[in-house]
């Protein structure tokens, strides 16, 4: 009689990690573990069974605003707006954008031909995404995007870099975000991490270098790459041995994201010079 090897996701982290998975709260271990292939146990061994059927908190729409909200303060370029020559027609602009979205992004426009940079950026992503009265033109958001980058926006290379993603130009993408991290910003690394990971085919070069970036990212305060860092480390992407330490990164994650969404952002940020000190 053949013999069943097959085991539950929740017996064979158990038996691997030391954790009782039934004891964990199940907001600290759904971070996407749905189906994956079992590297630790029987090689054919196809592991289906979700630990929970509860939506990780770092998924919820709010939550995922905080990190973007967060990766965006980092970026300081608020003197882009302060400093723009057209600043009144910036502001007029932005607040025409609710009301009437095509005629903001003629101004806008307008703005950014005068050498507005926070103005090509805008338009840059308009023209990317398709939207605030922008029809979706790839060529233009290069062009708008590489333009401000040029004028030394970072903000403008990552969104060009997410850019390159989409049209999966990998080269391209890693070449511009480079001036950013060679600023040590958090937002840059997370994104050229993602960058890394998303590469086809899959090599242990670019996966090590991706989990680097992410850890650094994490350990200057960005949650979102903490997540990120669990939910890769879990399923065995950086290799089996780390998928213990995953798990513990996924409960300081949730432990963290928990106080920055009841509004102690001054927990947070102590939390993470902590970490990067």
């Amino acid at each position: 009689m053949p013999v069943d090897r097959r085991i539950s996701i929740g017996k064979c982290i158990q038996i691997r990690t030391g954790y009782d998975t039934s004891d964990i709260h199940s907001n600290a271990v759904s971070w996407g573990i749905s189906t994956m292939k079992c590297k630790l146990c029987w090689p054919f061994t196809v592991l289906r069974k979700h630990i929970t059927g509860m939506r990780c908190i770092a998924d919820r729409p709010e939550v995922d605003a905080k990190f973007r909200w967060w990766r965006d303060a980092q970026l300081n370029d608020g003197y882009l707006i302060r400093n723009d020559p057209q600043r009144e027609a910036l502001v007029a602009a932005s607040e025409l954008q609710n009301s009437d979205a095509k005629a903001a992004f003629s101004r806008f426009l307008a703005l950014a031909e005068g050498g507005s940079v926070w103005s090509m950026i805008h338009i840059g992503v308009a023209y990317g995404r398709g939207s605030d009265g922008a029809p979706k033109n790839h060529t233009e958001a290069e062009r708008w995007l590489r333009l401000a980058a040029e004028h030394g926006s970072c903000r403008a290379r990552i969104y060009l870099a997410n850019l390159y993603v989409m049209q999966s130009d990998f080269a391209a993408g890693e070449k511009v975000l480079q001036p950013c991290l060679a600023e040590g910003l958090a937002p840059a690394m997370y994104t050229m991490a993602r960058v890394k990971l998303k590469q086809r085919p899959r090599t242990a070069e670019r996966s090590e270098e991706a989990r680097v970036l992410l850890e650094q990212a994490s350990a200057l305060g960005d949650l979102g790459a903490q997540w990120d860092l669990s939910r890769y480390m879990v399923r065995g992407r950086f290799g089996w041995r780390r998928i213990r330490q995953g798990f513990q990164l996924g409960l300081d994650a949730c432990k963290k994201t928990q106080i920055l969404m009841d509004g102690n952002g001054d927990k947070h940020r102590e939390d993470a010079a902590t970490q990067s000190s």
